[in-house]
């Protein structure tokens, strides 16, 4: 086998490997994908789920205070809605911060994962050139 023949064998291993490579990227990248899908309708239901709560809560609240004769104008009626209101806002937030904190790190991984595939298709040589991109950015 002449040295011609040993390096077309060589890239095509290298071809198959880094196809290879991109495919198994790719079905990982699907997999947060579902993932990030599963988690984005966790935090509907979740937001619904709270929703409701909160509006049986102020049912319930008007048909205590209709029965025990206050009007349901009141101020105290009004305070009480109001910080049922409140707390439920801020079990919302929670749910906020919670899915955009799960949300950034699919996407993180999925980044990671494309670099990955970069630098194990083209080496050192795009490690480097990345390195040195972001030395430059924060000159």
């Amino acid at each position: 086998m002449g040295v011609g023949a040993l390096i077309g064998l060589t890239i095509a291993v290298s071809a198959a490997k880094g196809v290879e490579q991109a495919v198994s990227v790719s079905r990982e990248k699907d997999a947060l994908d579902e993932q990030s899908k599963n988690s984005q309708l966790q935090y509907l239901q979740k937001s619904n789920s709270r929703l409701s709560q909160l509006q049986n809560l102020l049912a319930k609240q008007q048909a205590v205070e209709t029965t025990t004769g206050l009007n349901l104008g009141s101020a105290s009626f009004n305070a009480i809605a109001r910080s049922t209101v409140n707390i439920s806002q801020k079990e919302q937030k929670n749910l906020d911060i919670e899915e955009t904190s799960k949300q950034a790190a699919i996407s993180s991984a999925k980044s990671n994962l494309d670099k990955s595939l970069f630098s194990q298709l083209f080496g050192d040589v795009a490690g480097a050139a990345e390195s040195s991109a972001l030395i430059n950015k924060f000159k």
